[in-house]
């Protein structure tokens, strides 16, 4: 997970700027056909230098012969693109989908409850802005975009993991309401239902989390932090499964 969106002042000042110039907002769509080029270029900027950067172009093609989205492992990836009014050329992405290695680690719970964790849960993997773009409220954009899109297909939960060395990106993600894991600090999912835990297993990455409805709530014990959200009428809460480690 990846993005340079500036410091929150720089933000500040330039999204005051383009208000004053007649209230300018960036705008969001799903990925389709012509975005290919675009997307392959900044997935790069979203991956480690490690990671496998060949596989760019093919993602990006996928992506944009479904019109952004494509079938998961439990679910559906979804590729929202954005860029500012009078362009058309996108300069900023996000990609979410279910938290697929969670969902699997939980199988002895049977595939309705695989099913429900993969629908409350959402996993933003993927954040990028153009370097040109970086601190105009583009990435911003593109998260509430990603968050609304997210619930309106049924997330109560929604996650990310950040590099714990990128100062920039964890304050970034913490400004926007998202609260962040300690290193090797337990996450603890609360969902109604059921609860699932999950921590950043020692890759070097800290877990940012927040609800995804405003009567969510979260809790930092020290030992865990706690995300809960208010349990559908006539459900029960229960465990399911032991802790997940993320890889």
């Amino acid at each position: 997970m990846h993005c340079r969106p500036g410091s929150p002042r720089d933000h500040r000042v330039t999204m005051a700027r383009f208000a004053a110039e007649g209230d300018q907002v960036p705008w969001t769509r799903k990925a389709g056909p012509g975005d290919e080029a675009v997307i392959a270029r900044l997935i790069p900027a979203a991956l480690p230098a490690s990671g496998p950067q060949h596989e760019a172009r093919h993602f990006a093609e996928a992506l944009c012969a479904a019109d952004g989205e494509v079938p998961v492992p439990h679910g559906t990836g979804r590729l929202l693109v954005g860029g500012w009014p009078g362009t058309r050329t996108p300069a900023g992405l996000v990609y979410f989908l279910p938290p697929v290695r969670l969902v699997n680690a939980h199988a002895d719970a049977g595939r309705t409850a695989q099913s429900r964790l993969a629908t409350q849960i959402t996993e933003i993997e993927l954040l990028a802005v153009d370097p040109k773009a970086q601190r105009t409220g583009l990435g911003t954009a593109l998260l509430r975009a990603a968050e609304q899109t997210a619930r309106d297909h049924g997330a109560q939960i929604l996650l990310a993991k950040v590099a714990d060395s990128d100062f920039p990106v964890l304050r970034w993600w913490r400004h926007r309401g998202y609260s962040l894991a300690s290193p090797g600090q337990e996450v603890r999912l609360a969902l109604g239902w059921a609860t699932v835990g999950c921590d950043d297993g020692g890759t070097g990455h800290r877990i940012a989390v927040a609800p995804a409805h405003p009567d969510g709530r979260v809790q930092d014990t020290g030992a865990r932090l706690r995300v809960t959200t208010p349990p559908p009428p006539g459900s029960s809460e229960g465990a399911v499964g032991n802790r997940f480690r993320q890889r």
